[in-house]
């Protein structure tokens, strides 16, 4: 099936024209030790030329972010950063998007289903290298009516014992990797929302998509609760294709030989309850207190956000 998939599509093609949505996103920070720190991670432009990217990549304290395209050198700065760290979900806006043209934003599909074998492409910086293109497949189907989180936020860190890590399911969600026993080590993943709907796929490389071990907690910021990160580079943020050229998700983490990418929907409620609140009266997260547009989803990423930058 998969095969059959690749058939009918030129993969260099593919690459020239997709690449275009894929940024390189230089993050730079002061340890407490006085020495400055770069990484590099994956981000994708979305809508209207927000860049969407994880935002376990960044440290809770300062950093100073720029953005560049594959195929330039040059590295712009950024106007604003958002981070939405339960859903680990990033966005950042440029000082001039509409400087991008439409062939450079990503598009989401119509169809939220994804059937298990079907094929997946994405490009990040896999093996450490920016701009590698990878295949996989999803391992595990993801329905149309596919429900965001919402209500009272459930971490994987806090609720082990609720039913979301022991339910049968139609589709995966954050807790489901999160209640193997080899992943209770992990960092960042203790924050996340268990109900985040995921995307198992398989055939990607872990090399080059940090897990926890990149993201050791200093010793001399446990105290004040800051983490700072320690690894060169990332394709956590990387989009995840279907055949169209479609985004289907986000690359989270590796688990195991596997993948764990964030569904689309969940990316594309952020960004419209982010857009509905620009120009709105804002409260300390940057999101209007006014709004009653996608209700839940704002409750959610409301209590979930860092304050803007």
């Amino acid at each position: 099936m998969a095969s059959q998939d690749l058939e009918k599509i030129d993969l260099n093609q593919f690459y020239h024209l997709h690449m275009k949505v894929v940024r390189v996103i230089s993050i730079e920070y002061d340890t407490p030790r006085g020495s400055t720190e770069k990484v590099f991670a994956t981000g994708f432009v979305a809508n209207d030329g927000i860049i969407v990217t994880s935002a376990h990549l960044f440290p809770s304290g300062e950093s100073t972010v720029k953005v560049r395209k594959l195929d330039e050198e040059r590295f712009v700065s950024v106007k604003r950063k958002v981070f939405f760290r339960k859903i680990d979900i990033a966005l950042i806006e440029l000082h001039n998007p509409t400087n991008a043209v439409s062939e450079e934003y990503g598009l989401f599909p119509n169809n939220k289903s994804l059937s298990a074998g079907q094929t997946v492409l994405s490009i990040g910086n896999y093996y450490l290298y920016a701009g590698s293109v990878v295949i996989g497949r999803v391992s595990f189907p993801c329905p149309d009516d596919l429900p965001l989180p919402c209500g009272p936020t459930i971490l994987c860190g806090n609720k082990i014992e609720n039913d979301v890590f022991e339910r049968f399911t139609q589709y995966r969600v954050m807790g489901d990797f999160w209640n193997r026993s080899r992943n209770r080590e992990m960092t960042f993943q203790k924050t996340l929302h268990a109900e985040l709907p995921v995307i198992h796929i398989t055939g990607f490389p872990s090399a080059g998509v940090c897990n926890f071990d990149p993201l050791k907690v200093d010793e001399e910021a446990s105290s004040s609760g800051d983490y700072y990160y320690h690894f060169d580079g990332d394709s956590a943020g990387a989009p995840v294709f279907n055949i169209s050229g479609e985004i289907v998700g986000m690359v989270l983490m590796p688990a195991g030989p596997a993948i764990v990418a964030i569904h689309f929907m969940m990316i594309e409620k952020v960004i419209s309850v982010y857009k509905s609140n620009i120009g709105a009266k804002r409260d300390r997260y940057g999101l209007a207190t006014n709004s009653d547009i996608y209700r839940d989803a704002y409750a959610l990423i409301k209590k979930n956000s860092s304050p803007r930058e």
